[in-house]
């Protein structure tokens, strides 16, 4: 336990101090920008030490927030937070820092690093670490490539693109996963109903016909 509360002091005081330390700096740039998506794609699940045993499905959440940048080709920096499963047989969610490079004003390159927590509810007979292993801390490296251009007209940037993630437990089981997932915009999930609840709606102009 001591080693699970170390970690999450670790990667959520690290967010945090990222976070101040950037919106200290906001007088010199454009006010932050943040993105929430969903990652959806496979994973190389192994435990005891081991790289590769096994592929699952893998399906998470992302959200960061970006100071800094003062247009689409400027770097930035800030705190992400993420929430994920690995074949519904675990959940780990984690925290840490982002730094985004302007590679090209449409496609930038995001790295992130944190950590997360690892709580596994499976009785460990398939390819993850079981439930008698408890909670477990780990630490996480991701790479986002696509399209993420800087938005001047709100805070909000809508973020579309592929996602590799190498994430190592520190724990007794020594587990590790491999993630490719492709990250698609929250917006791609509610604004489709938006158009479809507006084409059911009768127009007010049929309604003064009527």
């Amino acid at each position: 336990m001591r080693r699970v509360r170390t970690t999450l002091r670790w990667s959520t005081g690290f967010a945090l101090a990222v976070a101040v330390l950037c919106g200290g700096a906001r007088g010199q740039a454009a006010p932050p920008q943040f993105g929430l998506g969903i990652t959806a794609g496979a994973a190389g699940v192994a435990k005891n030490s081991r790289i590769w045993d096994e592929t699952v499905m893998h399906l998470g959440a992302r959200g960061d927030l970006i100071f800094g940048r003062d247009g689409s080709n400027g770097f930035g920096i800030g705190p992400y937070a993420e929430v994920l499963t690995h074949d519904f047989g675990e959940l780990q969610t984690g925290a840490g820092a982002s730094f985004l490079i302007p590679v090209h004003e449409l496609f930038p390159i995001v790295l992130s690093g944190g950590g997360y927590l690892r709580i596994p509810w499976q009785d460990g007979s398939g390819p993850l670490a079981g439930t008698n292993f408890g909670v477990e801390p780990g630490l996480a490296g991701t790479i986002f490539f696509g399209t993420r251009s800087f938005n001047f007209h709100n805070a909000y940037e809508i973020t579309v693109g592929v996602i590799g993630q190498a994430r190592f437990g520190l724990g007794e089981s020594r587990e590790s996963s491999f993630v490719v997932a492709a990250q698609i915009d929250w917006a791609a999930l509610w604004v489709p109903w938006v158009f479809v609840i507006h084409g059911l709606q009768e127009s007010p102009e049929a309604q003064r016909i009527k």
